[in-house]
């Protein structure tokens, strides 16, 4: 345990972020009320670059959104298990109706090496390592660079676009050389940080690229 996990079990009282109930972060009552798209079709779609971005679930849940910001800004490592029970729900979906594409290769959204240094670990590395045994598919988190910039926070959909240009380069082309990948990330905005990865991993010969992820803000 990290010495901020420590820190954190002292002052971050394990409550349930939904229903405060006492020694669970996340009680299975309160997770289960976290409405996954319904419709595989409608929460999916394609940008420039991806060809298809599938969404579980709306960031304008209240609960969903307590969970991703604890997880991502207080450090609470433990809040990742109920964001990978939320994936598995839906990409079993994904697989029951046969609605997943043959993919190769899983990767995580990388973030800079200032941002792991200061959060101590990548977000979208422990989702993505998820799906990846789950779906029983390959999964690399270090074939991927990305350049320190300002948060994207509060841009909009130019500014993201703008912000966001030639931040993704590769370790190893040939890892992803003629095949089929799968990013996942937390939360989509714009859409802009997606498919500039996409057009990354496409430009050193990915055949094709999707996207899983959590919530659209």
């Amino acid at each position: 345990m990290l010495i901020r996990e420590k820190i954190l079990d002292l002052f971050f009282p394990r409550q349930c972020l939904g229903c405060n109930k006492d020694n669970e972060l996340v009680c299975s009552d309160c997770l289960k009320k976290i409405k996954i798209n319904p419709d595989i079709s409608n929460s999916y779609f394609v940008t420039d670059y991806t060809d298809g971005v599938w969404v579980i679930s709306d960031f304008n849940d209240p609960l969903l959104q307590k969970i991703i910001y604890h997880f991502k800004y207080r450090f609470v490592r433990e809040l990742g298990l109920s964001l990978e029970i939320i994936l598995e729900q839906y990409l079993t979906r994904l697989i029951l109706n046969q609605a997943l594409p043959k993919i190769d290769l899983v990767v995580p959204m990388p973030i800079s090496k200032k941002r792991l240094l200061f959060r101590g670990f990548n977000q979208a590395d422990m989702l993505a390592a998820t799906v990846a045994r789950q779906a029983d598919i390959n999964f690399e988190n270090n074939i991927l660079i990305r350049k320190n910039r300002e948060p994207q926070v509060g841009n909009d959909a130019l500014e993201r676009r703008q912000n966001i240009k030639n931040v993704f380069s590769l370790i190893d082309a040939q890892a992803v050389k003629g095949k089929r990948v799968l990013v996942i990330d937390d939360v989509l905005t714009t859409g802009s940080t997606i498919d500039e990865l996409s057009r990354v991993l496409k430009q050193a010969g990915a055949k094709r690229v999707w996207a899983l992820v959590i919530a659209k803000n």
